[in-house]
Formats: structure tokens, C-alpha cells, sequence
């Protein structure tokens, strides 16, 4: 979804299409719906108002929602602007939160990638 809405909102306004908007409308219809990765959308005006107009039509009709992201549970309770805090805020009304504390694989796959790289570069015939 949040990919839907940046490249919708990489766009001008008076560019979109109608399948844009129909696109932002079936969010709502979801019987679940899945925000991945909350927080790294761009932060123009049109996109958090669409995410706050998406999460805000789900809140009014009491349908699930699972948000994932990779923001600190202090960042999400204290938001930096108004338009954050309105996001947030619905999302804490209607989200319990769950910590997933623990070993980062990307970290782990980077370093291995680094690793193999190394050998690759100071290989040498023996």
C-alpha cells in the first residue's frame, strides 16, 4: 500500500488518474488490510493526507489493520508534526503494539555479502 500511495504521490495532483483514485479507494474495502513498512513513505502533504484519510476510514469502520514498521513505539507516541500525530494516533487507538526484539537478518546477510566480496577482491593463487 504504502508503495501505491509514493508513487501516486510522486505525481501531480492534476496528473492523476482515475485508476489512482480507484486504487486509493479499494484500500478501504479490504477486509484486511496491511500497512508494511509505516514511516518510510515521503512525507508530502498529499501522502500523509491520503494515509491518514486510509487508516481514518478503517478506524470509523472498525476494520483490522496490521502495521508494520521500523519506528521506535516512543517515536510513533510522540510524533514530530501535526500530520504524523493524527496518523499515529488512529493507529494506536485500533493497533495493539507487538515488540519484534531480535537479531537483525539483513544486518547478518550484509555482513555476509561484505565477507564474500573481500574473498572475491584480495583473492589470491596459493
Amino acid at each position: 500500500m504504502l508503495s501505491v500511495i509514493n508513487r501516486i504521490g510522486n505525481e501531480r495532483l492534476d496528473t492523476l488518474t482515475t485508476a489512482d483514485f480507484l486504487t486509493i479507494n479499494a484500500l478501504y474495502d479490504y477486509a484486511l488490510l496491511i500497512l508494511d513498512d509505516l514511516g518510510v513513505e515521503r512525507n508530502t502533504e498529499f501522502v500523509l493526507e491520503q494515509m491518514f484519510q486510509i487508516i481514518d476510514g478503517r478506524y470509523r469502520c472498525c476494520k483490522p489493520l496490521i502495521v508494520t514498521t521500523n519506528l521506535r513505539l516512543e517515536e510513533i507516541k510522540h510524533p514530530v508534526d501535526l500530520a504524523h500525530a493524527r496518523i499515529y494516533g488512529r493507529i494506536l487507538e485500533r493497533c495493539a503494539p507487538v515488540l519484534f526484539d531480535g537479531r537483525n537478518q539483513r544486518d547478518e546477510r550484509t555482513e555476509q555479502a561484505k565477507e564474500n566480496a573481500r574473498k572475491i577482491v584480495f583473492w589470491t593463487k596459493d
